[in-house]
């Protein structure tokens, strides 16, 4: 399986220390751990925390050949985490990431490398470059599957970002509260969780849709079916990217061309596991994502 992940590296700075992270790049992070060829798109500035990502990227064992240096801070998102382990960012106004650029040589490369899987989001769209870079890409080159999670934050998405992205997409993930916002800023009223899921397949020809519901599990919905997979109970550390792991898990089951219950199971297990551990991106082996018990799920 072969990855393209675009979007934000940043540092999430928790009760003063900084753990690298970013919605996009975790999972890209996570399909590399459990084995994928993974590359990320984005862009650090030209300073010493830029030059310790680029460092730490290619230590995780991700290809850095788009990933570019600019002359804005490379980004640090305050996370503050409450009582239930939840989080809540705040994220800089301009950074980095907001100016990702490409060249024609870039989309020539990036088709060259035949992606199973481009992946990426919305907030990375808020800025007018990152946001062209991003649809260059989309229309210059060829990917055999498009993921959206949409990852909705703060103020930087609208209805015009959520219907391109999606029409650009064959699969999307969201979590239960980004499916209310989805669903009034698209038109479809107070609908619950199978028919989101129904009327995001039908008006934008997606393959596989995605709902997480937390501790709960996910649905997952395709042409042929819908699956409710139930959550593994673990006590929990933090959910700093415990979301993007589960995107992670999606993948890397849909790659396998495994069922759809035996995809969300997957998911929903290595997001417990990281929703148990500190940080983003924890140490893990996939033993530990397999032995989860059964008699642990909700």
């Amino acid at each position: 399986m072969k990855i393209l992940g675009f979007g934000a590296v940043l540092w999430d700075e928790i009760s003063g220390e900084k753990n690298i992270g970013g919605a996009v790049f975790n999972l890209v992070t996570h399909c590399r751990k459990l084995g994928a060829e993974a590359f990320f798109y984005t862009a650090v500035g030209a300073d010493k925390l830029g030059e310790r990502t680029i460092e730490l990227v290619r230590d995780l064992g991700i290809h850095t050949d788009f990933v570019k240096t600019v002359d804005w801070p490379t980004c640090v998102v305050k996370v503050s985490i409450d009582e239930s382990g939840g989080a809540k960012y705040s994220v800089p106004t301009t950074t980095s990431w907001d100016f990702i650029a490409a060249t024609e040589e870039d989309f020539s490369t990036v088709d060259s490398l035949d992606f199973d899987y481009f992946c990426f989001g919305t907030i990375e769209q808020r800025s007018a470059t990152s946001r062209k870079t991003l649809r260059s890409l989309l229309r210059h080159c060829r990917f055999k599957n498009i993921f959206l999670d949409a990852n909705l934050r703060l103020d930087y998405y609208n209805r015009a970002i959520l219907q391109y992205s999606l029409h650009q997409s064959n699969m999307a993930k969201f979590n239960k509260e980004e499916m209310s916002i989805v669903s009034k800023l698209l038109g479809f009223g107070q609908v619950g969780y199978e028919d989101f899921i129904q009327i995001m397949i039908r008006r934008y020809g997606l393959k596989l849709v995605c709902v997480t519901l937390g501790r709960d599990g996910a649905l997952l919905g395709s042409n042929t079916e819908l699956v409710r997979c139930p959550g593994y109970t673990v006590e929990v550390s933090d959910t700093v990217g415990a979301g993007d792991a589960f995107s992670a898990g999606l993948l890397l089951k849909e790659h396998s061309a495994v069922s759809l219950h035996e995809t969300g199971d997957f998911a929903c297990r290595l997001g417990a596991i990281v929703a148990s551990r500190r940080g983003a991106i924890p140490d893990y082996e996939l033993d530990d994502i397999l032995s989860l018990s059964n008699m642990n799920q909700n």
